[in-house]
């Protein structure tokens, strides 16, 4: 996103809801760039305990408010650059589909697995969706083998998607003496598989077998 093509042009995301590290990278990013940014997302759950600080040069539009309001033909005519969130908004879907003249890449972080419903499923998905962009940003190799499958070329595959909030670790300090051997980890995230939680357990449980000495402990947060 950095590129120099993006310093000074209009770029869309159309996204589902939002994350406070995405929301930060969009923050640090138009610090650095003259682009007017649009960011088209998803209400969040009215339970969800989270209240983002947006940066007010970004335009951070409601996704119905958008597609009643904002979105028309005048409005994508220099539009620059999209991106768009998956695959499974019909909505985002046609506009990736109906303005054919604007570069577009797709986010996902769906891993591949050699699954008889994901091979055959691929098939459709470009067909339905997927060959209407010219590029896939995913955050690792797993989802890199998956933007392969649907057909994108080494060069258009982009790795990295998923970053951390700098802004929460800038004045993070580790308290940590000697006479203080307690050591706490804490995991916060879904316990599914692809989140790795029995490789961290394994691999904790073997690490206190060997040093049964240790007091630490291990805290698992998530559903």
């Amino acid at each position: 996103v950095s590129q120099s093509r993006y310093l000074s042009s209009k770029v869309v995301f159309l996204m589902r809801e939002l994350s406070g590290y995405f929301v930060s990278c969009i923050d640090q990013w138009k610090g650095q760039t003259n682009a007017e940014v649009w960011v088209v997302y998803w209400p969040g759950h009215q339970d969800a305990p989270f209240q983002w600080s947006m940066n007010k040069e970004v335009h951070w539009v409601v996704k119905e408010e958008f597609l009643s309001q904002v979105n028309s033909v005048l409005f994508w005519q220099d539009v620059q650059h999209l991106f768009v969130a998956g695959w499974g908004d019909c909505d985002y879907n046609t506009i990736a589909k109906y303005y054919k003249s604007i570069s577009k890449t797709i986010l996902f972080d769906t891993q591949w697995s050699p699954s008889l419903k994901m091979r055959l499923g691929r098939f459709w998905l470009y067909f339905k969706s997927i060959r209407y962009f010219d590029s896939a940003w995913v955050p690792g190799k797993r989802q890199r083998r998956l933007a392969e499958k649907l057909f994108f070329k080494p060069s258009q595959i982009f790795e990295n998607f998923y970053v951390g909030d700098q802004v929460l670790f800038d004045h993070a300090t580790i308290h940590k003496t000697s006479h203080n051997p307690i050591l706490n980890i804490v995991f916060a995230g879904r316990l599914i598989h692809e989140k790795g939680i029995l490789p961290l357990l394994h691999a904790f449980i073997t690490f206190l077998k060997h040093n049964p000495k240790l007091d630490w402990h291990l805290h698992i947060c998530g559903t």
